[in-house]
């Protein structure tokens, strides 16, 4: 009984470690980040979990497919994950960078932020 207690405990400890070193990398900032962080960390190790079966020697096709085809859906949500938390991390907001900007001879150009006087949606003209 005690053999078996220590025994879980190690096993415990292993997936701590399993757990905690990556999410070192990914440096979760809030409990948010946290969760997702450790739920890439189950998601990528299913994925070469996967993909160690299928490489098992003697694998049948259908088993080698399988197991691949798993790893696969398992990246691609890794994937996902990925992206979901970098849209949390950045607010959702997107940056883009013009690098050159040419204006022709007698043409104008306008650095800053620019908001037209427009009609808003819907509006009629009135004349």
């Amino acid at each position: 009984m005690r053999l078996l207690r220590w025994d879980r405990q190690r096993q415990a400890g292993r997936v701590r470690q399993q757990c905690t070193r990556p999410t070192d990398g990914i440096q979760p900032r809030d409990e948010i980040e946290g969760m997702l962080a450790v739920q890439m960390i189950a998601v990528h190790n299913a994925a070469m979990d996967a993909m160690g079966r299928a490489m098992i020697t003697g694998q049948t096709f259908q088993g080698r497919e399988a197991n691949v085809n798993y790893a696969t859906k398992m990246l691609r949500t890794f994937t996902t994950q990925t992206e979901a938390l970098k849209r949390y991390r950045t607010g959702g907001q997107q940056k883009v960078t013009v690098e050159h900007v040419h204006v022709s001879e007698g043409a104008q150009a306008i650095v800053g932020a620019v908001s037209t006087g427009g009609r808003g949606y819907g509006e009629q003209r009135h004349e």
